[in-house]
């Protein structure tokens, strides 16, 4: 059944830490949980505020808009929260994207602890969509994702998506299925291994990047840049002194894959920081 979409306004600001659940927080006096809802975050805090969630949560969309104070979405921990119980978001929609909006006047980065069970998740910045105007050479913010990242629908849908001057920062072991996608300048910043789950698939468009932790390994199963499939091999940063022969024993399948195939190894713009991508064609 079709679920008209409807706006929800966060205005609650008198505390560190508040609920999602309060419809006090929320101008239209109800919270959002539904299918299709849009959560508007704008320049409603005079601190920064964690919003907890107590139960499960459906909406379809974010927009964040705060020139000063951070947001932080987290599940609430009691003495009989399980790893299988905690709160979770629930990206909803029957448009083919759940998307994170970022207002040009963001000036903050946010946080999103709970775990996103999603279909496809699309960030982008900008007031108007598809036009934007983002100063060169700058990010509107960064979203971390600290909770992980699952799918719900069929794992072909599912993706991790960037378009624009944005970073999406990947801090937990995710499990989504489908394409990594970044364009325009876009970034996603791998901070533990299966950040990017094994086999996904990366496209990389008009100057987007991926960047890791020191150490990390990304195994992408098709790595994608400007149209063109990259040769199985490994690949890091353009300037990194990546020697095959001193990865660590964690990963050991790189130095194998490589070595005893004698494959591709190569430093590209595309790639920051001290990790690198094992593509495997597979």
């Amino acid at each position: 059944m079709f679920t008209r979409p409807k706006t929800y306004n966060w205005i609650g600001n008198n505390a560190p830490v508040l609920y999602w659940d309060d419809p006090n927080n929320w101008a239209e006096g109800e919270f959002p949980n539904q299918r299709e809802a849009l959560a508007i975050f704008a320049n409603a805090l005079s601190q920064d505020t964690t919003i907890l969630l107590r139960q499960d949560i459906r909406l379809a969309q974010f927009w964040f808009s705060e020139e000063r104070f951070s947001y932080r979405i987290a599940p609430e921990i009691t003495a009989n929260t399980t790893a299988e119980n905690q709160p979770k978001l629930i990206m909803d929609t029957a448009e083919q994207f759940s998307t994170s909006f970022f207002d040009l006047d963001n000036k903050t980065d946010h946080f999103i602890d709970a775990i996103i069970t999603h279909s496809c998740h699309w960030g982008f910045p900008g007031r108007v969509f598809p036009g934007m105007n983002v100063p060169e050479d700058r990010f509107v913010t960064t979203l971390h994702f600290n909770g992980a990242i699952t799918n719900y629908k069929d794992p072909e849908r599912a993706s991790l998506q960037i378009y624009g001057q944005l970073k999406f920062q990947l801090n937990a072991v995710n499990s989504f299925r489908g394409p990594v996608i970044i364009k325009d300048k876009g970034q996603i910043h791998v901070s533990k291994n299966g950040g990017i789950p094994d086999n996904t698939p990366i496209f990389l468009e008009k100057d987007g990047k991926v960047s890791t932790a020191d150490g990390i390994l990304i195994k992408a199963s098709k790595f994608n840049i400007d149209g063109k499939d990259m040769d199985k091999g490994l690949y890091f940063s353009d300037g990194f002194n990546l020697d095959v022969n001193t990865l660590t024993s964690e990963n050991i399948l790189a130095r194998n894959f490589v070595v005893d195939y004698k494959l591709t190894t190569k430093p590209l713009s595309n790639i920051l920081g001290g990790g690198a991508i094992l593509v495997t064609n597979q």
